[in-house]
This record gives C-alpha cells, structure tokens and sequence, in this order.
C-alpha cells in the first residue's frame, strides 16, 4: 500500500476530527466521500484499505468500470 495515500488519507480524517470537535460535533457523525477521477482500480483499493467507505468517480465513464 502506498504510504503516500495512507498518510493522505489520516490527515484528512484528523483535520475532520478535529474541525468537528471544535465546533461541538461527534466526528464519527461526519461522512468522507472521496471523489478518483481517473485513478487505477488498485489506487481506489488502497483508499478503501486506508480507510476510505463512500467513493465517487466524477467521470461517468470511469465509474462503469
């Protein structure tokens, strides 16, 4: 797994957590929804292990597949 979309990935769940705490909000109530345009099955495969559950692909094209 790449370490570069792992780390990628933590770092937006912290700056979720910690945004949500800030304001008074539980941060498992706050949903990722990480948008691939043009990435490889397995890239989307190493978002889905790092973490990431909701995935859109903004080529509809691309989503077929």
């Amino acid at each position: 797994m790449s370490d570069h979309i792992v780390e990628s990935i933590s770092s937006v769940y912290k700056k979720i957590s910690h945004a949500a705490m800030r304001v008074g909000r539980d941060p498992l109530e706050v949903k990722l929804l990480a948008v691939t345009k043009t990435v490889s099955p397995e890239v989307i495969r190493e978002a889905v292990d790092a973490g990431v559950r909701l995935l859109g692909e903004s080529r509809v094209q691309e989503a077929k597949e």
